[in-house]
């Protein structure tokens, strides 16, 4: 092979190996829907989390929670707010740990003083 035909082969070589170019954007990995880089995913199974946690303290016979607010992030359920009476805490705490999704609960619920 002579000179001009060697010179022939690297410029094809050159040709067809990918430079960076200085505008290009860095690639990076899709992300998957509910990984944790996607905050719109998480927010809304968060949302619908809470919204079953709720619905299932309604459904709880025993149970008076009208003043139990709920929060979740990521599979922990925060309780927050007021129950009649302290024998109710523990079973609030009980029927949430029972749905589907919740990983731990954070328990801030007090009792209601007399008047409310």
């Amino acid at each position: 092979m002579n000179f001009r035909g060697r010179l022939m082969l690297l410029a094809v070589a050159a040709a067809t190996v990918p430079w960076p170019r200085a505008n290009a954007q860095p690639v990076s990995a899709p992300v998957a829907p509910g990984a944790p880089g996607d905050a719109h995913a998480l927010s809304r199974a968060d949302h619908m989390l809470a919204k079953s946690v709720q619905r299932t303290l309604a459904k709880a016979r025993d149970l008076d929670a009208s003043r139990v607010f709920v929060r979740a992030k990521s599979g922990t359920v925060t309780l927050a707010g007021s129950v009649p009476s302290g024998e109710q805490i523990p079973r609030v705490v009980q029927v949430v740990e029972g749905v589907a999704g919740v990983h731990a609960v954070v328990n801030r619920l007090t009792v209601q003083s007399a008047g409310q």
